[in-house]
């Protein structure tokens, strides 16, 4: 299991690193790099060693809610900063014209949007067993940036989107093949003998009604 998770993770990540750096479009300098690219990549690596101990849906938010919090708190220097940066954040946002200036409050609002970003796509790849819909949250983001931001870079920023979007659907898919997932669900052993049983009352119909169509004598 383990095996077949890690390319997709990494894969996943590689998506989330895609939404991270379109960020560009919106922040004046490149200081908030080193912090979102974290936030990118942190969710999966917790995401990954949770796994390994349970698949539990709600101890991994729990986990990767904590994560959070100890990063967010490690970006700050103390938990008590987290909520006023969050609101000068927002402020800056709703008032400032992009590009904005790469202040704590907004590389702060970056980290948390991208470690939701992150965190809910890797729970519906890997508890769900999702491949397109997984990338629902990183395609929302990414083009919520864009429509906030600047043109500048949106064709570098739009390919290394899409490239990694199209790695970790090839990835997830042979993942979920090699589980048994089929376009419906899962594959079981009863999709033989129903195929055979739907296969012989499709012919015994037709011979009922050939020989009903039949001319009686």
């Amino acid at each position: 299991m383990a095996s077949r998770e890690l390319p997709v993770s990494v894969a996943l990540a590689a998506v989330s690193v895609a939404v991270a750096l379109n960020f560009s479009a919106v922040v004046a300098s490149t200081t908030y790099v080193g912090p979102v690219l974290g936030a990118a990549l942190l969710p999966h690596a917790l995401g990954w060693v949770t796994r390994r101990w349970t698949r539990s849906g709600i101890w991994g938010a729990l986990v990767s809610l904590l994560g959070l919090g100890l990063y967010s708190s490690a970006l700050e220097g103390s938990p008590s900063r987290i909520l006023d940066r969050i609101q000068a954040g927002w402020h800056s946002v709703q008032l400032d014209p992009a590009p904005l200036h790469a202040t704590e409050a907004v590389v702060l609002l970056g980290v948390l949007v991208v470690w939701v970003v992150a965190s809910v796509a890797d729970d519906l790849t890997f508890r769900r067993e999702a491949s397109t819909s997984a990338l629902f949250p990183a395609l929302v983001a990414f083009m919520l940036v864009r429509a906030l931001g600047l043109s500048r870079l949106w064709v570098p920023d739009t390919i290394l989107f899409g490239v990694a979007a199209a790695a970790f659907l090839a990835v997830q898919h042979q993942a979920l093949i090699a589980r048994g997932r089929t376009r419906v669900g899962r594959s079981s052993g009863y999709v033989a003998p129903c195929s055979s049983w739907l296969q012989s009352r499709w012919v015994w119909s037709r011979s009922w009604s050939a020989e009903e169509s039949r001319p009686r004598s």
